[in-house]
C-alpha cells in the first residue's frame, strides 16, 4: 500500500509505503526550474541514466551540428523542438530552447548538463578538452619550430582548454629540444611527449586521440605539402588549426571568413564568434560572387549577424563582387576559418587557375593561420 501523508503520519510497516506529501510536490517544482537537469527516476538502475537538458541561449552546444559533437559513454537519443519530437541525425543542429534526452553513465551525463549549460567562450570543447600540437621537427629549420612554440604557447594561455599536448617526431639537434622544454618549464598543464622511433603519424595519432581527449589538432604548414600522406586526419573530425608562414600569435587582429556554400559556413558560424571572443579578435566576413553566382546567402548572413548579438561580438560584412582571394592576400594579421571538407586533401592540378572553388584556394595558401573546422557534407 501507499499512502500520500500530509498530516504526519508516524507508521512503520514493511508493507505500506508512506510518502511526504510536502517532499513530493517540492520534487515537482524542481523538475520545472530552469536550468535544473531533469532525469527519469523509475528506469534502468534509477541512479540517472537518462536524462533531459534544455538548450539554453549562449550555450556552446548551441547552433551545432549533432554530428560535430564528441558523445563519449553518452549519447543523444531524442530531441524535441517546438512541442514535437525530432529524428535524430549527423546533419541535425541543436538550437537554444531545444530540449535533448540523452542516455549514459549518470556521472558523465551530470558534466554534459553542465557544459551544455555553460556560456559561449568555451572551444575547443565541445570538440574535446585539450589541445594537441604534433611536430615533425624534420620538415621546418629551428627558428621556424621556436616560432610554432611561441603561436601554440599563445593558443594555449587564450582558449579554455585544459592541458597542451606536444608530440615531437623525427627529433633533429639537442638545443632545439632543451629550447622547447624551457618554454614550458614549470608549466604543469604542458605535456610533451617523444618519438625517437619514427612510429608514424597516423599511428601516433590513433594512440594519442584514445589517450587524450583531444579538442583541436595543431599542424604547421609544411604538413600539408603531402596531402596524400596526412589524408586521415579527416577521420579524427576535430578541428585542426594549421600553423601559417606568417604566424603572428598575439598580432593576431581579426578572424576573416570567405563565404562559399551555405551550408558548410551555418556549421562553422557558431566557431568563428566562440574563437573570435576568446582570442579577442574582430570578426570580418567577405561575401564576394565574383561569377554572379544565383545562391542566395541573405539568411546566412542574418545568421552570422544573430550570432555575433548573442556572442557580444562586432562583426564587419564585405559585400562586393570584386576576386575574393585578392582582397584576401591583402589581409595583414588575420586568421582564417573555414570548414574542413575533404575536397582540400585531394590532389590538384598544376593550372590552378582552373580552380573556382574559394575553399580549395584559400586553402592552399600557406600565408595566414588557419582554422578548420570539421563539417557535415551533404
Amino acid at each position: 500500500m501507499s499512502i500520500l501523508d500530509y498530516w504526519g503520519i508516524n507508521m512503520k510497516d514493511p508493507y505500506v509505503d508512506v510518502y511526504k506529501g510536502i517532499e513530493v510536490l517540492a520534487n515537482g517544482m524542481i523538475e520545472r526550474l530552469p536550468n535544473i537537469p531533469v532525469m527519469a527516476q523509475n528506469i534502468g538502475l534509477k541512479q540517472g541514466e537518462i536524462m533531459e537538458i534544455k538548450i539554453p541561449f549562449g550555450s556552446s552546444y548551441a547552433y551545432r551540428y549533432i554530428g560535430s559533437i564528441e558523445q563519449k559513454e553518452w549519447k543523444i537519443f531524442g530531441l524535441y523542438r517546438g512541442e514535437r519530437l525530432i529524428n535524430i541525425k549527423p546533419s541535425l543542429i541543436l538550437k537554444p530552447n531545444d530540449v535533448i534526452l540523452v542516455i549514459g553513465k549518470p556521472s558523465v551525463l551530470m558534466q554534459v548538463y553542465n557544459a551544455i549549460g555553460k556560456s559561449q567562450g568555451q572551444f575547443p570543447m565541445p570538440f574535446g578538452h585539450n589541445l594537441y600540437l604534433y611536430l615533425d621537427m624534420y620538415l621546418q629549420d629551428d627558428q621556424r619550430i621556436l616560432n610554432v612554440i611561441d603561436e601554440v604557447k599563445f593558443l594555449h594561455k587564450r582558449l579554455k582548454n585544459g592541458k597542451l599536448i606536444i608530440r615531437i617526431t623525427r627529433p633533429t639537434t639537442v638545443g632545439i629540444l632543451e629550447s622547447i622544454k624551457e618554454n614550458f618549464a614549470g608549466n604543469e598543464s604542458v605535456e610533451i611527449k617523444m618519438d625517437f622511433h619514427n612510429l608514424g603519424m597516423e599511428r601516433l595519432l590513433k594512440s594519442d586521440i584514445r589517450a587524450f581527449d583531444i579538442g583541436m589538432l595543431i599542424l604547421t604548414s609544411e604538413m600539408f605539402k603531402n596531402r596524400k600522406k596526412i589524408r586521415h586526419i579527416l577521420d579524427l573530425r576535430i578541428p585542426i588549426f594549421k600553423i601559417g608562414e606568417k604566424a603572428v600569435g598575439l598580432g593576431v587582429k581579426r578572424s576573416v571568413v570567405l563565404i562559399n556554400d551555405v551550408n558548410s559556413y551555418e556549421q562553422i558560424s557558431p566557431v568563428v564568434f566562440d574563437v573570435a571572443s576568446q582570442l579577442k579578435t574582430k570578426t570580418k566576413i567577405f561575401n564576394m560572387d565574383p561569377l554572379g553566382e544565383n545562391q542566395d546567402k541573405s539568411n546566412l548572413l542574418d545568421h552570422f549577424e544573430n550570432l555575433a548579438k548573442i556572442f557580444n561580438e562586432k562583426v564587419e560584412i564585405v559585400s562586393e563582387d570584386k576576386n575574393p582571394i585578392r582582397e584576401l592576400k591583402k589581409q595583414e594579421n588575420i586568421l582564417q576559418i573555414l570548414p574542413l571538407k575533404q575536397s582540400m586533401l585531394k590532389p590538384r592540378l598544376s593550372w590552378k587557375f582552373l580552380y573556382t572553388n574559394s575553399d580549395l584556394i584559400s586553402f592552399d595558401l600557406s600565408k595566414f593561420n588557419q582554422l578548420l573546422i570539421p563539417v557535415i557534407e551533404e
